[in-house]
């Protein structure tokens, strides 16, 4: 229960990857770190307008690096039905591809190998962020 006796859900984050280690690294520091978490994880984006839909997730992580057609396009199928937070990550260290992901209204980059204490930390604020946005609708 939270502080107003209502019943608090947990959060589910949708992550898009087709990396399994990726995945894996990134659904182990969510069992350590943010247990109450619920991880769903989609490799295919054919139907992601009706997975988005079905689980309502508070938070999307997308790997660029996904063997998707093109990452971006999936970005904008993402930002055109929706306005959850959205986390990309890739292997690249390339600024322009950090930019174009901002420019692209993703809300943080993470750059793979990350630092799993600075992942939960970005994944906290763009929670904490639309947390803040809904309370104030």
């Amino acid at each position: 229960m939270n502080q107003a006796g209502r019943k608090v859900e947990p959060e589910t984050i949708l992550i898009i990857s087709n990396d399994n280690d990726v995945i894996q690294d990134i659904t182990q520091v969510f069992a350590i770190c943010m247990p109450n978490i619920i991880v769903k994880i989609i490799k295919k984006t054919g139907n992601l307008t009706q997975v988005i839909n079905a689980l309502q997730p508070e938070l999307i992580i997308l790997d660029l690096n996904g063997n998707h057609v093109d990452s971006f396009d999936v970005l904008s199928k993402i930002r055109h039905e929706s306005d959850v937070p959205l986390i990309t990550m890739s292997y690249s260290r390339d600024r322009a591809l950090l930019i174009r992901a901002l420019e692209n209204e993703a809300d943080s980059h993470v750059t793979k190998p990350f630092d799993s204490l600075e992942f939960i930390a970005r994944v906290k604020a763009c929670l904490r962020r639309s947390q803040a946005k809904l309370e104030h609708s």
